[in-house]
């Protein structure tokens, strides 16, 4: 009887643990299996209509379902099939044909079904990219690449210094282009560590925090500052691993609102302009989410803590393209609303044909 009872235990572990197995299985292939300059990018015609698009859409919805309901299925059946058995005396290869044969059968044709499900949803995420994400970042910026699998590097994230304590990053909706005239680069960003906690029996638990989930953009604007200058939004509550603010600004709804992270006064209060502040603050007033930025080797990097990706496909109405299309440029609309207002900014972008410094 202890017998059965540790292998539905171990049953129980698979059955809850096959999700996350899943997951790092279609992350790995999206972000690892090469970098972002050796990925192809996508065609920009899918060569399906907007009615063909929706009934792809819509089975994306259904093979997700079916990822978020295997595993507590395969529990229920599993606990089911269990009792049937209870109480009844066998021997160790009856044990072995009655149950362990087709709950061991069960369990691999999930993780079949489950990887074969994950390899299409990454192939609709690639006729998304091409149907929905490509043609409004067209819109707005002159995109020279885009890569619906890849993200911002590491060695690009790491030395801003807006999130402390990560390891892992992955992400998607990597796009380079420009907006007009400076050079950007974009993604969703998922930064993530790994925590390990003991119990008083002296049992470790590791466990995921995450960092940051959200939206990266970095551009070039033109004049290098001569030391760093960090801000944080406040708002939640959020420190991101920062520390308090190094300064104080005379606008007061400015102190409020962020953060203020400088290696030197002079540098932030060049930057911190009077008009500069205030259209920040009414500029980041209209985001949903924390914002992050740095100022730094003549760069700005600006994050939004969404908690989400460009597109959760649960919450998509397969039935109105082009909501989604909306929804898409109004995420997008944040970040060129920051990069308009850093382009009135004298002291950071710099004319070359005029020569305005």
């Amino acid at each position: 009887m202890a017998f059965l009872i540790l292998v539905i235990v171990v049953v129980v572990g698979l059955g809850k643990l096959l999700p996350s197995i899943l997951m790092l299985y279609v992350t790995n292939r999206r972000v690892e299996a090469a970098p972002v300059e050796a990925m192809q990018a996508i065609p920009d015609d899918p060569g399906l209509t907007e009615e063909e698009i929706t009934k792809k859409l819509r089975f994306l919805k259904k093979v997700g379902l079916i990822n978020k309901i295997s595993a507590p299925v395969f529990i229920i059946g599993t606990f089911a099939y269990f009792t049937m058995y209870i109480g009844e005396s066998m021997l160790l290869g009856e044990f072995f044909l009655k149950f362990l044969l087709p709950v061991g059968a069960a369990f691999v044709l999930m993780l079949v079904v489950g990887v074969r499900t994950g390899r299409q949803m990454m192939e609709l995420k690639s006729l998304m990219a091409a149907s929905v994400t490509l043609p409004v970042l067209r819109e707005i910026f002159e995109v020279k690449a885009y890569h619906p699998h890849g993200n911002i590097g590491a060695d690009i994230i790491r030395p801003a210094g807006l999130i402390h304590s990560w390891e892992s990053i992955s992400g998607s909706d990597y796009f380079e282009g420009s907006y007009k005239g400076l050079n950007v680069l974009y993604s969703d960003l998922y930064l993530s560590h790994q925590e390990t906690s003991t119990d008083s029996n002296g049992k470790a638990t590791t466990t995921t925090v995450t960092d940051f989930l959200g939206q990266w953009l970095v551009c070039d604007f033109g004049k290098e500052l001569a030391s760093t200058v960090r801000l944080v939004e406040k708002r939640g509550g959020t420190t991101f691993g920062l520390s308090k603010s190094d300064i104080e600004t005379e606008n007061v709804d400015f102190n409020k609102k962020f953060r203020i992270i400088a290696e030197d006064g002079h540098t932030a209060f060049y930057l911190l302009t009077p008009h500069f502040m205030e259209r920040l603050v009414e500029a980041d007033s209209r985001a949903n989410s924390p914002s992050l930025f740095c100022f730094q080797g003549g760069k700005v990097h600006i994050a939004l803590y969404s908690g989400r990706d460009s597109f959760e496909l649960g919450k998509i109405n397969p039935n109105n393209m082009e909501a989604v299309r909306q929804k898409f440029r109004n995420d997008i609309k944040y970040m060129t609303d920051i990069m308009d207002t850093l382009l009135l900014n004298d002291k950071l972008f710099q004319d070359t044909a005029s020569g305005r410094t």
